[in-house]
């Protein structure tokens, strides 16, 4: 059986024993860059992914990416990041340029779900095999995508929920995020949304092995029996 370890951002990554995982395949996200050198990991993922930027930070998207391309990592990346927007586009200053072609990488697309919220009568309900579905947020592609790439069994760390309005406990390093608009009730209906759907939808068993935190949709897995099973 092959498996996978798919990484979220939450605090309780703090506790986590991430170098523990260098012989496993394992996919970040996002800021990991920061993360990683904030907590001085010497672990390096096997896979990297990113399907959207927060305007607040301006540019920090490119130097996320450029981390993971030059630790040789395998890519799955918004297909916006590649070119960028045109001088025409209202958004043009926050993607003026792309990164270019990049070696390893899977350009995704965003589907017509990203558009809404957990809350609003249109959002999605399921999954769209074979079309990679992006709505309410990024684990819920990288689930797919374990499943897509043939993993058998699945194992979340870094899976928290319990968002509260102070950002700084929302993640594994402070000032993860300039943006500090209250964005609790959006962010844990749109995480707890898409961990429902993936437990309704995935063909393969999906385990939380995140230390504490408040996501119970999954079966719990304690991360050092799991890594000792190997």
């Amino acid at each position: 059986m092959s498996r996978i370890f798919l990484v979220g951002s939450g605090p309780s990554l703090k506790d986590t024993p991430m170098n523990l995982l260098k012989s496993e395949d394992v996919m970040v996200m996002n800021k990991w860059n920061r993360i990683s050198d904030f907590h001085q990991w010497d672990f390096i993922p096997t896979h990297y992914f990113k399907i959207d930027y927060n305007s607040y930070d301006r540019m920090s998207w490119k130097d996320e990416i450029e981390w993971a391309v030059r630790h040789g990592c395998k890519l799955f990346l918004w297909e916006q990041f590649r070119e960028g927007y045109p001088k025409t586009h209202c958004l043009h200053e926050y993607l003026p340029s792309g990164v270019g072609d990049v070696p390893n990488v899977t350009w995704l697309k965003k589907c017509k779900d990203s558009a809404y919220q957990w809350d609003n009568y249109k959002a999605t309900q399921s999954w769209h095999f074979p079309t990679l579905c992006t709505a309410f947020g990024g684990m819920s592609a990288m689930i797919q995508l374990g499943v897509m790439l043939g993993y058998s069994e699945i194992y979340l760390l870094g899976c928290d929920l319990g968002y509260t309005p102070d950002v700084n406990k929302n993640h594994a390093i402070p000032n993860y995020t300039r943006d500090t608009t209250d964005k609790t009730a959006m962010d844990n209906g749109n995480m707890l949304t898409l961990h429902k759907m993936a437990k309704r939808c995935s063909p393969v068993p999906i385990y939380n092995c995140t230390i504490g935190g408040a996501l119970e949709v999954y079966p719990r897995a304690d991360i050092f029996e799991i890594l000792e099973r190997k």
